[in-house]
Order: structure tokens, then C-alpha cells, then sequence
């Protein structure tokens, strides 16, 4: 028997989407006209597949559509009281752990908004005892003008005899204190290159008194990568990371438990397991299989979706030290190989042909934060450099178009070259780069909103009526052709970081408009229902009956990756049989929409279909979706691949071959599959933010309730 196999709505492979080969555990999964989701290509000169690589009240009682949602309420307003913000707090306490020896202990802190005049006026104690510390700004808080408003990242460096053994708890007070800024030595004097490693081991499956066990043999240390680490690591109390807003809006994980939101917590706990999964870090040695642990430098495309913001994402939620080691590692050797000039200005190398969705920012700006590693300012600021010079994409949105019918325009280069602007800005407080971004927004704003006539100003040719998202055509996404209309629902995902981050510091309220229109489209066009296969519906308007006892059968509501309107008005719909490994990202996005409601004062207004309001139809939307997300966990999860999980009767079974019982069920690979590598960022980079964005406008989730919107005739 093999415990592995996919869950049995995998099993038939009667799909036409679908091919089946050998193990289930292997399925191979192609989309109609044959394109996958592989890395791709958004080279400009290329033509390869985008892909991914290239609240008010609830409907808690009756029902819409036909569909009984009475059991309790699935949201609650309001919210407890308020922990102190990172602005709040007079001090931090931090505890330090040396790795290795060098002359000088250093460290690094973001540093909410409105906290830190001048790095001069802090003091570095180690119980009640002054420290001869040395304290440096490496970041600025700027307002929209390009005003420095305080200190956003210090760096705190003092002798090593003041910290004779591996420990050392430290405060850094804010104020009372003299520093100088002066003298402080460059990162490379206070970290080390360090392998990234895991341990793999042979097992097999030995008989004794009539009982069969899993022993192991052959350990052995495998290096994932090399990149260069602190010398000493800093442990930081619970939620301050994650109010500083250095990776947009976080909260801890024991903020998040004590919200009180369970149906969506599942989001947490995962973004934990895939983590761990994701660094080899489950306990136990690993299957030596090639496929059992990725080879990072070989498999480019794990890099691609911010791989480092990823884990330093998952350091801000659990402030769990594995993940700021491993994090921290990942972002130097991102950092090392973003080309510094000429034509490699900016550009990821680790790809072998330049592929600018590569080129994230985002991560490197946090890294340097927590750091002082001046490679990830060098490099952030090249990929902001690269973005504000691009003339393939950039310069003609910013002046108002797409640069043309055949060139490739996605909304994943839109959200990424945003990304750059708004962090090149960050980095250096210079207005170049937030004009360029402001210009971009123009452009994306009268792309999303504008009329007919300004939409086929902004794209020659196009004649694609209005329709709440970033419309172009088919060819331009390098999907489809000329006269299919084109939006990726699960792409346009990607924008809400940045925007939400703008959104911050200039109080744009277009941003809030942008989310609710992408929220519309999201509803209206861009999702459908799949229960073991796609099926050509809509949100509102399902075609199949939902069950809650179909078990693994049971429909479920996914992004489509391609989707759009014809001028008749008619669905294009573009959506791939994988589709349902983005809902948790897409959830972002209905998240995003939920809060502009909220903001804009919306939320109660405007009824749709069977709602009283389009709040009520986004927060349903938003049900769906997460529920989707948190089965696709649930299926890519395998706890019998942990070794300890197989009693003897099951391991009686294959005594006979050993090797290819264990190689079969995959005993001792990584318990949470991530196949591709970069699954992990797409899925909780930006969703884990919901949280926060929830949160801040009373809207909690404490029962999930899918299933709310029948066709006539269901029970």
C-alpha cells in the first residue's frame, strides 16, 4: 500500500487538464494547451509562459442563492484592546547569541515610524550597565516629499569582551544616551560565510522478535547553499518585528491567536509547516533521493516570488530563530547575485538568461534592516535603478501605455517593478524613485478604472471594454492571442504589498479604489468553481450544487489565471487545473478589497446578486477562497513521510523490498510538499498580511463558511 498517494479526488486523472505517471505522488499536472506552471520567461524579447515561473456583519443566518449558512456567526467587529505599538515602547529588550568569535559584536534593529529622532540619542545596557556601544542609522523614515521623519533601521556594534559567553541580554533604550556613530566596522568583519545544510540518511526496514522498524545508516550533511551569516543573532520579543512595519503589515502569531480569528489561523499554522518543510527542518534525516531535498542553486526558480522576504516574514510571525538563520543566508546569496552594473544592473543571475520578475527588493530591504549587510542596500538599490531605467515596461506605463499589442505586459511585472521604485525609495529617501511609482500608479489607476475611449489610448489596438482589472490581451501576456482578453486574478495578487506600503506613506486613496475594483473582478469574472475538475462558472452564478459530505469531491472556488471580457460581454476564461494553489494568495486580494470597503465607508452598501451588500459578497468571496487554500494545505500535507509516523504491522509490508517501500511512500522526504520550491513565497508572502489588514478594520473570520451561493434545484 502506498500512504503517500495523493488524496483520492487525485486519483481517477480523468481530466482531460490532467496526466498521470507512475506514482501518485507524482502526478504531472499541464493545463490544456500544454503550458505548466514553470518559471517562464518575462523577458521582453521572450515568448515564453508567464505562468508563475516566466466587517460588519456576515450572511450568518438564512441563505443566498439557495445556500444555508445558519451555525453560528463566521465574523465578529470590533477588537481587544490594542497591544503597544513599536512607536509606544520606550525600549527593547533583546537577547544575543554568538555564533562565532570576532572583535566586535553587532547587531541591527528595524525601528517603527515615529520612535527615533537621531541614532545619537540611544543607549545600549546590558542589565543596568552602560555599554561602550558604537550606534549607527542605517535607514530613514521619509514622508512623501522625501522629509527624513527618524530613524527606520539602527545598527548597534560594542567590543566582544562585553559579552564573554554565547548570551547576552541587551536594551536598547531610544533615549538618554550619547552614542557615536563613528568607527563602526563593515558587515563583512562581523559574519562568515556558512553553508545552509540538512542531513540525509539511508533507512531500511530490519526485523526483530517478529517487529519491523525503520533504522539508518549512511548520515550524512548536505550543503543546500553558501552565503554569508552574522557572527551573532539577535532574538526579538514577540510582534515588535512585526510592527515596524519593515515587511508590510504583520502580526505575530500569538497576536494572531489571540484575535480570536481560528477560521483563518490555519494560515499561520501552515505558513509554520510548509516553513519548516521548506528549510529541512521537520526532525528528521532526509531521503538522500535528488528529489527529496531541492538543490536551491540548480532550481533558479525557487528564487523567484521573494524567497527572502519569505523568511524573514516567518521570522516577524513566530520569531523562531530557524527561520531568521536560514533567512538571513538566503537573503545574502539573493543579495550576492543581483548584478551591480551595466547590462546585469539589477538583474537575479542565478537565472541564466535575465529575467527581471526576479529582481525583488522587498526582502533585501528588511535583510538589511536586521543586519547592516551593505550588499543588500547595494542591491536593492541596483534593482530600483534597473526598474526606473527600464524601457520595456516601465517607461511606457509610467508615460501612459503599454509599450505594444505584441509585448509582454503582466500584472506580475507591473507588481514587481513597483516593488522596486517603492524600496529604492525606501533605501535612499530619493523622490526619483517615488515619482517613477506615482506615475505608474497614474497609469495603473486610469487602467483599471478608465472609460473605453482612455482604455484604448493607454493600449493601441486593444478594444476590450472596462472591467475592474489590468486588462490586456492574451498575446501580451504570452498566453493567448491578440483578440483574447486577458487579467490574471492571482497575479494582480501581487500589487497589494506595495500599494498598501504607498498607501501608508501618501494616503493615495486611489489604492483603496484600485482594491475593490480587482475585488469586483475577482467575484464577477475571475474565479470558478472546480470539484475534480475546472468548471466554467462563477462565483455568483455556480453551476454545481455544493455538498458539505462530497468529502474531497467537494466544489470548491478557485482564481482563474487568465480571465477577461470580450466587447459582447462574454467570459474568457483562462484558468488552469492547478489553479486551486492560489487561493491562499488570492485571499490576499478579496482581504485587500474587504478592508478598502471598510475604509471608504462602502462596506454596507450597494447589494449584488444575493446580498444585501458588497461587503457581504466580498466577505463571502473571501470564504470561499480560504477555504480552497485551506484544503490545498490539507492535501499537500503527508505525515506518514515522517519516519516515527509507521507502526510495524505497516512496515511488515514491505519487507520484502525495503528501498523501494520507503522510496515509494517517501519516508523521510519533507512533510509538507512544496513542488515548485517557490510555492512557499507565492502562497504566504502577501496572505499572511491579511491578518493585519483585517484587523485594523474590526473584520474577523471565526468560522469559515463556504457554500453560500447555489444553483436553483440544489438540496
Amino acid at each position: 500500500m502506498n500512504y503517500d498517494a495523493r488524496l483520492a479526488w487525485l486519483v481517477p486523472c480523468a481530466g482531460l487538464l490532467m496526466a498521470c505517471t507512475g506514482n501518485i505522488d507524482s502526478i504531472s499536472l499541464a493545463n490544456q494547451s500544454g503550458q505548466t506552471d514553470s518559471p517562464g520567461s518575462d523577458s521582453p524579447a521572450g515568448s515564453t509562459n508567464e505562468g508563475t515561473g516566466s466587517e460588519g456583519s456576515a450572511p450568518t443566518t438564512g441563505s443566498a442563492g439557495g445556500g444555508n449558512t445558519t451555525g453560528g456567526s463566521s465574523t465578529a467587529t470590533g477588537s481587544t484592546a490594542p497591544e503597544p505599538s513599536a512607536a509606544a515602547v520606550a525600549s527593547v529588550k533583546v537577547e544575543l547569541t554568538k555564533v562565532r568569535s570576532s572583535s566586535v559584536v553587532s547587531f541591527s534593529l528595524p525601528v517603527a515610524k515615529g520612535r527615533l529622532a537621531s541614532a545619537a540619542s540611544v543607549q545600549v545596557l546590558a542589565g543596568s550597565t552602560p555599554l561602550n556601544a558604537k550606534v549607527r542609522e542605517l535607514l530613514t523614515h521619509y514622508d512623501a516629499t522625501g522629509k527624513a521623519l527618524g530613524v527606520a533601521a539602527l545598527q548597534v556594534q560594542f567590543p566582544a569582551a562585553s559579552m564573554p559567553s554565547n548570551k547576552l541580554s541587551v536594551e536598547v533604550r531610544w533615549s538618554g544616551g550619547k552614542s557615536v556613530n563613528t568607527g563602526l566596522v563593515a558587515y563583512a568583519q562581523v559574519s562568515a560565510q556558512a553553508p545552509a545544510t540538512t542531513k540525509t540518511a539511508v533507512r531500511t526496514i530490519a526485523s526483530s522478535g517478529g517487529q519491523y522498524r525503520l533504522t539508518e545508516s549512511a548520515a550524512t550533511t548536505k550543503v543546500l547553499f553558501t552565503a554569508r551569516e552574522p557572527n551573532v543573532f539577535v532574538s526579538l520579543p514577540d510582534g515588535y518585528l512585526a510592527a515596524t512595519d519593515v515587511l508590510g503589515m504583520q502580526m505575530s502569531a500569538a497576536q494572531v491567536a489571540r484575535t480570536g480569528t481560528n477560521a483563518s489561523k490555519f494560515l499561520s499554522d501552515n505558513f509554520n509547516g510548509f516553513g519548516l518543510s521548506s528549510i529541512y527542518a521537520d526532525g528528521y534525516a532526509y531521503h538522500p533521493d535528488p528529489t527529496s531535498v531541492a538543490d536551491l542553486e540548480a532550481d533558479y526558480s525557487a528564487w523567484l516570488y521573494d524567497r527572502c522576504a519569505t523568511y524573514l516574514t516567518a521570522f516577524s510571525h513566530f520569531a523562531d530563530q530557524r527561520f531568521a538563520q536560514f533567512g538571513f543566508k538566503t537573503c545574502a546569496y539573493f543579495a550576492d547575485h543581483i548584478g551591480l552594473s551595466g547590462t546585469a544592473l539589477g538583474i537575479f543571475s542565478g537565472k541564466a538568461s535575465p529575467d527581471m520578475k526576479y529582481s525583488h527588493a522587498k526582502g533585501l530591504y528588511a535583510y538589511y534592516s536586521l543586519t547592516g549587510d551593505e550588499a543588500a542596500k547595494s542591491a536593492g538599490v541596483a534593482i530600483a535603478d534597473m526598474w526606473l531605467n527600464d524601457a520595456t515596461f516601465v517607461q511606457p506605463y509610467r508615460a501612459g501605455k503599454l509599450r505594444g499589442p505584441d509585448k509582454l505586459w503582466t500584472e506580475r511585472l507591473l507588481a514587481t517593478s513597483l516593488e522596486g521604485l517603492l524600496y529604492g525609495y525606501r533605501f535612499t529617501g530619493d523622490t526619483k524613485y517615488l515619482i517613477a511609482f506615482e506615475e505608474m500608479v497614474d497609469t495603473a489607476f486610469k487602467h483599471i478604472t478608465g472609460s473605453a475611449a482612455e482604455l484604448a489610448a493607454l493600449n493601441p489596438g486593444a478594444t476590450f471594454p472596462p472591467q475592474n482589472c489590468f486588462i490586456h490581451s492574451g498575446l501580451q501576456q504570452s498566453e493567448a492571442t491578440a483578440g483574447e482578453p486577458w487579467c490574471s486574478p492571482w497575479m494582480s495578487e501581487l500589487v497589494v504589498d506595495s500599494l498598501l506600503a504607498y498607501q501608508a506613506l501618501t494616503n493615495d486613496t486611489r489604492v483603496d479604489e484600485i482594491f475593490i475594483r480587482l475585488g469586483r473582478f475577482l467575484r464577477d469574472v475571475g474565479t470558478a468553481y472546480f470539484t475534480t475538475d475546472p468548471v466554467n462558472d462563477t462565483f455568483m452564478k455556480p453551476t454545481t450544487c455544493d455538498d458539505p459530505n462530497a468529502d474531497t469531491e467537494r466544489r470548491r472556488l478557485v482564481p482563474l489565471y487568465g480571465a477577461g471580457l470580450t466587447a459582447s460581454g462574454a467570459r474568457v476564461n483562462k484558468g488552469e487545473w492547478t489553479d486551486f494553489e492560489h487561493c491562499a494568495d488570492a485571499s490576499a486580494l478579496s482581504a485587500a478589497a474587504l478592508r478598502a470597503l471598510k475604509r471608504t465607508g462602502q462596506y454596507d452598501k450597494r447589494p449584488v446578486g444575493p446580498f444585501k451588500s458588497e461587503g457581504e459578497s466580498f466577505l463571502q468571496l473571501h470564504h470561499e477562497l480560504l477555504s480552497c487554500a485551506q484544503r490545498t494545505f490539507e492535501e499537500e500535507t503527508r505525515p506518514k513521510r515522517h519516519p516515527s509516523s509507521w507502526t510495524s504491522a505497516e512496515l511488515a509490508s514491505g519487507a520484502s523490498n525495503p528501498a523501494g517501500f520507503i522510496l515509494s511512500n517517501k519516508i523521510g522526504f519533507p512533510s509538507h510538499m512544496q513542488e515548485p520550491t517557490r510555492k512557499l513565497s507565492w502562497w504566504f508572502n502577501t496572505s499572511i498580511q491579511q491578518f493585519k489588514m483585517l484587523e485594523e478594520v474590526g473584520i474577523r473570520i471565526t468560522a469559515l463558511r463556504p457554500g453560500a451561493v447555489q444553483p436553483t434545484g440544489c438540496k
